[in-house]
């Protein structure tokens, strides 16, 4: 860690190489921010999807189950009353059926469309670890360019006066979540 003075490090902040570094860094961060919002998202559009994948072949089943219970219904039935109760069980049941059918449909459409989320959202993942892989460089750029101490959430310069003591510089507004109103 280089230690300097305030003018200097107000220098050093004001050059041309820190503005051109840290409009790079600023970019970096808010794509990778936009990539774990994408990331997420997606992972839960997924995780929804799949859940309603189930409930849909469940409700599914379940009317397939009462097509099946109407047409049964029907052999019980003796004498010159069971051709038309098994007409109208028959209708009863068809109704069942296609319901089933539309329902199974919607089933493997939302399972189809939970796989299709689950490979956005990995994508998505490649984002971010490519985005974290740029901040890390960027880092590096900053400890090897400015002398600094290079943290997740600062940069720090040692004070050339007090060697107990050092300047932080925020990389992001509210940095490092310490509760106080810190800005970049």
């Amino acid at each position: 860690m280089k230690p300097l003075r305030l003018a200097d490090l107000h220098e050093l902040l004001g050059s041309a190489e820190f503005g051109a570094w840290w409009q790079r860094w600023q970019q970096a961060a808010a794509a990778l921010a936009e990539a774990r919002l994408r990331r997420d998202d997606l992972a839960n559009q997924a995780e929804l999807m799949a859940l309603r994948g189930e409930l849909a072949q469940r409700a599914g089943e379940g009317a397939l189950s009462r097509s099946r219970d109407a047409e049964r219904e029907t052999s019980r039935v003796a004498g010159p009353e069971r051709s038309l109760l098994a007409a109208e069980r028959g209708v009863v049941a068809r109704g069942f059926r296609r319901d089933a059918e539309r329902l199974l449909a919607e089933a493997e459409e939302r399972r189809a469309r939970a796989r299709q989320l689950s490979a956005e959202a990995a994508a998505a993942g490649r984002e971010v670890r490519d985005g974290e892989a740029r901040e890390d460089a960027l880092r590096v750029a900053a400890r090897d360019a400015f002398g600094c101490v290079v943290g997740l959430a600062f940069l720090y310069w040692g004070h050339e006066d007090d060697e107990r003591s050092a300047f932080a510089v925020a990389l992001a507004d509210g940095a490092a979540g310490l509760g106080a109103p810190v800005k970049s």
